[in-house]
């Protein structure tokens, strides 16, 4: 009888195509491509700056990405809008596509 035998018997299904060899974990999570985690730095009071630091730097990030867009919309290049009409232009109003 097969293993694939239908229904019950406690009989494993029979592993099918090439054993490949694994990866350890450790190797795998130091892999090329992939950033490696920062050793936490000691104390409460560090962690907690380093952290408030992190924070403003995506803050910081944000507002520049704000700022570019609305430089963009100044100039009437938009992603997302079309512009139907010249004075739409001048007034910043932009109609969906």
């Amino acid at each position: 009888e097969s293993s694939q035998g239908g229904g019950g018997g406690g009989e494993r299904k029979k592993k099918r195509g090439r054993k490949r060899e694994r990866k350890g974990k450790k190797e795998k999570r130091e892999g090329e491509g992939r950033k490696k985690k920062k050793e936490k730095k000691g104390g409460k009071k560090e962690r907690k700056k380093e952290r408030k630091k992190e924070r403003e730097k995506k803050e910081r990030k944000k507002e520049r990405k704000k700022e570019r867009k609305k430089e963009r919309k100044k100039e009437g290049i938009v992603l997302l809008y079309i512009c139907v009409y010249e004075r739409d232009k001048e007034e910043g109003m932009y109609m969906r596509k």
